[in-house]
């Protein structure tokens, strides 16, 4: 019969911890809870892996949804830039109404002046022919905008998934935890039980018995703080991913290693990263602001051509009822003095582009040590795996021979005790170094732009 700790251990694996409480309450011998209890049982809970995760968190996170409107935003102000070099039409129509009409006298005869009702209507053809500059500068730059979105929605998305996976890891971490001291429990209350059985029968003194209770007290607070922090990863997690409480998260801590050396991980992250990209845009486009700017004291050129229809000119009405005409010319325009608020512009867009140019510098220097960190991250792995491997079939092993040795009287209970302590901190040490080489393994893939494809778009597995 399995004990409530082997239970609540499995129910916790398998459903969450807040269905295992309540499932645990029913073991122990609570009281059975409201019927209501038994329809949210039936319903099973959403599994997902860490694929799923990744597909969720990067269709459902507002960071990812605003990165895809950067890219929207960037699209439209591309339409924006095109637009200044394209021909302007406009039209204007305007209705007047006059309280009478002015008449004039001419040797005894009146002579109105316009009409009680005035119609004009002009359609004007505006085309830039030359702004210093200006236009140029803004298509290069809207061009250069929308491919900063494309390369920040990429660095948003990668940022994101090595996010998920890091904490996706963290929680098959934190429950694994919770199974290690929910095993050395169950371990200690078997031994527990069986001194007592001991003493009842004259075989083992109070003083064994009364250790062996200490000791499994003093092991169940330990299997509380695994089952909360399980519960509060797994909480914050599915906070993140906008998902339902009771998901539940499968898979492994064990993954497949990536053998790059420290030099081909520095020359695929300078290649792949899209931050990279992105910086390198900034910079051009500080570059753009500058041309912008320094356009405005240039002149400004520009081709018109209007077409006009009225039915009166001021007080004088047309014999027909529309007259049309049209007139065309070039409109010059130069701000030659505007209080040196132009010079004084540029020299400010010059100064950003250089702290641009500061912060790309530094951004590769951050790269760099991004790489190295992780090189060394991952190596450390390695042989905290290589180290740890094959302990914990020894610390079992060691734990069955205790275990003989006590029953046979040949040892003291403190044996059994330090052999069970040794085999929760071996499995403890496996699973972290899993653990640990998981995340330098995301941490790896995401400096070197693996995580996600050349276009963009998510690439869960490895090409």
């Amino acid at each position: 019969m399995k004990t409530v700790a082997q239970t609540v251990s499995a129910c916790v694996v398998t459903y969450g911890l807040s269905v295992c409480l309540m499932v645990g309450a029913v073991v122990g011998g609570g009281e059975s809870p409201e019927s209501g209890f038994a329809a949210d049982v039936t319903s099973a809970p959403m599994v997902y892996s860490l694929e799923d995760c990744i597909r969720v968190g990067v269709l459902q996170s507002g960071v990812a949804r605003n990165a895809q409107r950067d890219q929207a935003i960037a699209n439209a102000q591309m339409g924006q830039a095109y637009g200044l070099a394209l021909p302007h039409l406009s039209l204007s129509a305007a209705y007047t109404r006059l309280d009478e009409v002015q008449e004039v006298d001419f040797g005894g005869e009146s002579q109105p002046l316009g009409n009680l009702d005035n119609y004009d209507v002009t359609a004007t053809v505006e085309q830039l022919l030359y702004s210093g500059g200006q236009v140029g500068a803004a298509r290069r730059a809207a061009k250069a905008a929308r491919a900063y979105a494309d390369a920040a929605r990429v660095a948003t998305e990668a940022q994101l998934m090595h996010d998920i996976e890091t904490r996706f890891f963290g929680i098959l971490f934190a429950r694994e935890v919770e199974v290690v001291q929910s095993a050395s429990v169950d371990q200690l209350q078997a031994f527990a039980d069986q001194m007592e059985h001991r003493a009842e029968g004259g075989v083992s003194s109070d003083f064994d018995l009364l250790r062996a209770r200490v000791s499994l007290a003093n092991e169940v607070p330990k299997l509380i703080a695994a089952r909360n922090a399980f519960e509060l990863k797994a909480a914050a997690f599915v906070s993140i991913l906008n998902i339902p409480a009771d998901g539940v998260f499968t898979g492994t801590l064990a993954c497949a290693d990536v053998d790059l050396s420290h030099e081909e991980m520095l020359r695929l992250a300078l290649a792949n990263r899209a931050v990279l990209r992105g910086s390198e845009l900034r910079v051009q486009l500080g570059r753009e602001d500058i041309a912008s700017t320094r356009s405005e004291g240039r002149p400004d050129l520009r081709a018109r051509f209007n077409y006009n229809g009225a039915n009166s000119y001021q007080f004088v009405s047309f014999e027909e009822d529309w007259q049309w005409h049209w007139n065309a010319g070039l409109v010059l325009s130069w701000n030659i003095w505007d209080g040196a608020l132009t010079r004084h512009a540029v020299k400010q867009k010059e100064s950003e582009y250089e702290k641009l140019i500061t912060d790309n510098d530094e951004l590769f220097k951050a790269v760099k040590l991004e790489v190295r960190q992780a090189y060394l991250a991952l190596e450390r792995a390695r042989q905290s795996m290589a180290a740890s491997r094959g302990n914990v079939a020894l610390a079992e092993r060691a734990l069955a021979i205790a275990q003989t040795r006590h029953e046979s009287g040949m040892t003291t209970y403190l044996e059994f005790t330090d052999a069970n302590l040794a085999l929760s901190t071996a499995r403890l040490t496996w699973f972290q170094a899993l653990h640990d080489h998981a995340v330098s393994v995301s941490t790896v893939r995401y400096v070197c732009g693996f995580n996600v494809s050349p276009g963009g778009s998510v690439a869960g597995k490895d090409e």
